[in-house]
């Protein structure tokens, strides 16, 4: 018998790696490695070498492995890996692996739901996000291998989970061990980028060199003479599978390794693989061959009573023999059941199954594992090879297999069982509905032809009831994805056709009226569409969702502030933010934003993110930290704004649809919560990577964005450049008739630009506009930061005192700040010094608090110049930590462990244990149970 090459000749360097990495992974540094080559260079082999030393390390080892006909089996590595331990636990156990987010993971792997479901929409990241902490839950318990054979024909599912898991290892005990072929397609990419991350260490094993081939060679036959081993390299170049492959057949044919059998293995090379294995398959009869092609259709799903009724050979025991016969023949593996002894051997015997025998093993494997009750998924897999044939049996399970793919997160695969079953489908009816789902599912997976099927189905379905409840749906689908356009033109279309149901017909008409707000075109429509709908016989339920806009147009026209908040506060209590997928919650939270409420809004915004956080939800994600970074933000809690804005921008550009116009609102905010802490050249850099240093579209999140840029500009002292923002920012307002200052105070920040460029007349003017918008609109802080403007271009203490006086009792808290110190300032000038020093004092430890440093540098210089020697820097205190720190600090006084912290803002354990050590040094303190009161104290100075 040739050898079996376990001697791993040429290794040393690749083990010694593994070695490093294994050691590394056990005290708790995560890594990934990554072994890339050809087919039958040894990957295999190198990989289970490497788990003999995991497993003799106290490591606990799981593995999977790829397959050709896998692939269209959504997250079947994962379950591989995964399925077995919690199969294995007992219930308790089970329930501890599966809590928290963790629990996100329990349908991927066939388990009940734990906690609420994520929708369709958000699963995919649901799985993922849920995976990881599987993982890290099971490497806590015991340092874990979890190790992937071939991975280049893993699922694509799979795959995005294991991309996210390699960029979160750090400080988890886990090494990833995964082998890919060389040559192989990379459709998602996502191989060639794990080469790129940081945590993986790429091995490429080389061929054997002539001296290895000889070593191999020589431990088969000691007689081998030098010429024979140097063919043998020639022909394999040095390949162990080849080798093996050679060596079996030159003893198969008696060809004797001497000189005179070198000239005769020539014909016994790479090349003829396939026909070697082929041959010794065949040499067992047609029965041996028939079972093999079985196998090899059947591949994971082989048993010995399936694969002996697909070959047609009879009895399990008489298949029992033909088994022995194949593994003796090398065909295969004697170590695994019903598997080939490589990936090549497999591929060998499937390829040479006649194209018309293969379509019927595929239909007949399908009869015979739904006769025994598999799953809809494992049965999926064989109806994508199978011809179309307009079986109501194929379209129900292909739906039902679809069904379990959006659940387990895993839309492309649904896509793919839906397209199938929409080629099989005959009758209306279900056609409708099958594009209706294919639609979702390529939403859910982010391709852009999601759009064109959900609106085919509507013009599919008879049933008019469906085909409303659809239309509501697409609307807001087309909303989320930011396809404001699409969404109103396709809703305007749809109400001019008629709805019947008049509380669809209602919930349109607010979605169209929340698009309008958003597009310049729209806006004057909205406003005649809402006059309009408030003239109708609306039910009271529905009312919310009327009023919300009416409350928004008030604000943004700058009217009265308690007549919006009245109709606000009616909207919420009438349950409008209970509206899901939809764009009216957002539309009540700006709209008590925008008259100074905002504790509600942040209370609002952090159960929405928890809420994400226990669903996997995307959209909240993005939604919740936006919203509640500008509440923070308005309120001068910069640290806090810049944390949750800038989660809300990480997760809007890595997840959300690529035409999404939410990562411009967060950006907005992020960039705004930077500039007052006086990150300036990082929030240059953010401004650059987002590409939007250019021309911005016209939608209203990119109207505060060109705001924000133009702030920005301001403080690096590009004064003309941000003035031009700045007024182009209000050209683009006067479409939307946006005139409250208080949701945009372009005019006063416009107005000091201009004064310090030498344009007094133009400031003045856009200062006074901007003073008697405020005191129509009558918010505390529009009036303080007009007031503030206003005191600033005439130099008049009675319109900064009246702002100190009006800020004093806002949530404003960095504005107050900002009047004292203009009010300080121009006493200082007047000569006022003892009346200003308490002034500015104040200013100063409330900037401190907001952690505004430009603004503490300007306040500090105020009281130097009245002869106050402040102390210059802090360098402990609540205002010495970074937004991150600050808000793992804030939710671990509330009493989360660092897991429950970690979950939540979706960053990893080490990362929470890194960012709590520099707070407790930062605050001076030792312990958890200390968090709470140096959170509430003041910074200690330096």
């Amino acid at each position: 018998m040739p050898p079996q090459l376990e001697n791993l000749v040429e290794r040393d360097q690749e083990l010694a790696r593994f070695d490093a990495l294994v050691r590394a992974a056990a005290s708790g540094n995560g890594a990934c490695a990554l072994v890339h080559g050809e087919a039958g260079v040894g990957k295999t082999t190198l990989i289970r070498a490497a788990l003999r030393g995991a497993e003799a390390s106290g490591m606990h080892v799981l593995w999977a492995r790829g397959g050709e006909l896998e692939r269209d089996f959504p997250y079947g590595v994962v379950r591989q890996l995964f399925e077995g331990p919690l199969m294995a636990a007992d219930a308790a156990e089970r329930a501890s692996l599966l809590e928290g987010a963790a629990g996100l993971a329990a349908p991927v792997l066939g388990f009940e739901p734990q906690g609420m479901s994520a929708t369709a929409m958000d699963a995919p990241f649901a799985a993922v996000h849920g995976l990881y902490w599987l993982a890290a839950g099971l490497a806590a318990t015991q340092p874990l291998v979890l190790a992937i054979d071939d991975l280049h024909w893993a699922d694509a599912p799979s795959l995005r989970w294991l991309s996210y898991l390699v960029r979160r290892l750090e400080g988890v005990p886990l090494l990833v061990i995964a082998a890919s072929r060389a040559g192989e397609p990379d459709p998602t990419g996502i191989i060639a980028g794990l080469e790129q991350e940081p945590l993986v260490s790429v091995m490429r094993p080389s061929s054997l060199s002539p001296a290895g081939v000889a070593e191999i060679v020589t431990s088969s036959s000691a007689a081998a003479m030098p010429e024979f081993c140097a063919a043998c390299h020639r022909i394999t170049a040095g390949n162990p599978f080849y080798l093996r492959e050679l060596l079996d057949a030159a003893a198969r044919a008696e060809i004797p390794p001497t000189a005179a059998g070198a000239d005769r293995v020539d014909s016994l090379g790479p090349a003829n693989v396939a026909v070697a294995v082929l041959t010794r398959m065949r040499q067992h009869g047609p029965r041996a061959e028939a079972l093999a092609r079985a196998l090899a259709v059947l591949d994971a799903d082989a048993s010995l009573r399936g694969a002996a009724e697909l070959a047609g050979v009879g009895k399990p025991a008489a298949a029992a023999e033909l088994i022995d016969q194949l593994i003796s023949a090398q065909i295969l593996s004697a170590e695994r059941s019903f598997q080939f002894v490589h990936p090549v051997v497999r591929t060998a015997v499937y390829q040479a199954i006649p194209p018309g025998e293969r379509l019927r093993l595929h239909g007949a494997a399908f009869a015979l594992l739904a006769d025994d009750g598999a799953a809809p998924d494992r049965l999926a897999r064989h109806l994508l090879v199978v011809e179309p044939g307009n079986d109501p049996r194929v379209v129900q399970t292909l739906r039902a297999a679809a069904a379990q793919a959006q659940t387990r997160g895993a839309p492309d695969l649904a896509a793919r069982y839906l397209q199938r079953a929409l080629a099989e489908a005959r009758d209306p009816a279900d056609r409708a509905a099958i594009t209706h789902d294919l639609g979702n599912a390529l939403l859910a997976d982010r391709d852009p032809a999601w759009s064109e099927h959900l609106r085919r189905a509507t013009e599919l379905a008879d049933d008019p009831a469906t085909r409303e409840a659809w239309t509501l749906e697409l609307t807001r689908a087309l909303a989320v994805a930011g396809r404001p356009v699409e969404a109103a033109e396709f809703a305007t279309a749809a109400l001019a056709e008629g709805i019947t149901d008049p509380a669809l017909a209602v919930r349109v008409e607010s979605e169209l009226l929340s698009m309008a707000w958003l597009m310049p075109s729209a806006s004057p429509e909205g406003i005649v569409r809402l006059e309009q709908l408030e003239q109708t016989d609306v039910p009271a339920e529905l009312q919310p969702l009327v009023v919300v806009h009416r409350a928004l147009r008030i604000t943004s026209e700058g009217g009265p502030a308690a007549d919006a908040m009245r109709l606000a506060d009616q909207a919420i209590n009438g349950g409008v933010l209970l509206e899901e997928r939809s764009s009216v919650p957002f539309v009540a939270l700006a709209t008590l934003i925008w008259n100074d409420d905002l504790e509600r809004p942040r209370q609002l915004c952090n159960a929405a993110l928890a809420l994400a956080q226990q669903m996997g939800s995307q959209h909240l994600m993005v939604n919740g930290g936006a919203f509640g970074g500008l509440a923070a933000l308005r309120a001068g809690r910069l640290a806090e704004a810049a944390g949750a804005a800038g989660l809300s921008y990480r997760f809007a550009r890595d997840s959300a649809m690529p035409d999404s116009i939410d990562w411009a609102w967060a950006l907005s905010t992020l960039l705004d919560s930077m500039r007052e802490r006086g990150e300036i050249e990082a929030a240059q850099a953010l401004l650059q990577a987002a590409d939007a240093e250019g021309e911005l579209p016209g939608h209203v999140t990119f109207v505060f964005l060109l705001e924000s840029r133009g702030r920005l500009r301001c403080a690096q002292g590009r004064l003309r450049e941000g003035a031009d923002d700045l007024l182009e920012s209000g050209r683009r307002w006067e479409p939307f008739g946006l005139l409250n200052p208080n949701v945009s105070a372009w005019r006063s920040d416009a107005a000091f630009a201009l004064l310090h460029l030498g344009e007094r007349d133009q400031a003045v003017q856009l200062a006074d506009e901007e003073l008697g918008l405020a005191r129509t609109a009558g918010t505390a802080r529009g009036i303080g930061v007009a007031c503030r403007a206003g005191g600033i271009v005439h130099r008049d203490d009675e319109l900064l005192a009246e702002a100190t006086e009006v800020l004093a009792g806002s949530p404003a808290r960095l504005e107050y700040a900002k009047a004292m110190c203009e009010l300080g300032a121009s006493g200082r000038r007047a000569g006022r010094r003892r009346e200003v020093r308490e002034l500015l004092l104040a200013a100063l430890d409330l900037a401190r608090r907001c952690t505004a440093a430009p603004l503490s540098e300007r306040i500090r210089s105020e009281l130097s110049a009245i002869g106050t020697r402040p102390r210059r820097d802090y360098l402990g205190g609540v205002g010495a930590l970074t937004p991150g720190e600050l808000r793992i600090a804030r939710m671990a006084a509330e009493g989360r462990t660092n897991k429950d912290i970690a979950q939540a803002l979706f960053v990893t354990l080490r990362t929470v244990e890194t960012h709590l050590t520099h707070v407790y040094r930062k605050l001076d303190i030792e312990s958890r149970a200390a968090l709470s009161g140096a959170l509430e104290g003041t910074p200690v100075a330096a």
